[in-house]
């Protein structure tokens, strides 16, 4: 387990002010390498005053087990949430800017470039010395997919 921390912001755009905090955060993230998930549901709102609002600038507890290249699972103790990068909700009022944002450690990019995955199987192993998916028999898979048998890192570097 490794721990990290997330920071939850909301802006009225509409406001000069909150619309420059906003652009210089935006700027600031993308300048760390984030890039944004937007996404529109119908329980955003709630979702992030219940699960994120009260993790604001809190540490949580991000499970290795299974990795991602933009989002994170959490455990139990931190609410068993996914988690991603960065996330921002789509809303109709589009002044409305409400998201949240994890800090990238060094033992989070760490282990991300450590960890490969199959791209056929989703079988993934840290520092693999092997090029190949030890569970994937190529005899079984279409030649069409022996490349994606390739274990490769879940982040690039």
């Amino acid at each position: 387990m490794i721990f990290t921390v997330l920071h939850y912001y909301r802006f009225n755009v509409s406001d000069p002010i909150q619309k420059r905090q906003y652009v210089l955060l935006c700027h600031e993230l993308q300048n760390l390498n984030l890039v944004k998930f937007d996404s529109i549901a119908s329980n955003q709102y709630q979702w992030y005053n219940d699960k994120i609002k009260p993790l604001d600038c809190n540490l949580i507890e991000l499970d290795t087990k299974y990795l991602f290249n933009n989002q994170w699972n959490t455990t139990e103790k931190s609410g068993n949430l996914r988690l991603f990068d960065w996330a921002e909700a789509i809303y109709p009022n589009k002044n409305v800017k409400e998201g949240y944002w994890l800090e990238q450690t060094n033992e989070m990019l760490t282990v991300r470039r450590n960890r490969y995955k199959c791209g056929y199987c989703g079988l993934q192993i840290d520092k693999p010395s092997f090029s190949h998916c030890p569970k994937c028999d190529p005899e079984k898979v279409e030649s069409k997919y022996h490349d994606l048998l390739i274990l490769r890192p879940i982040v690039q570097c």
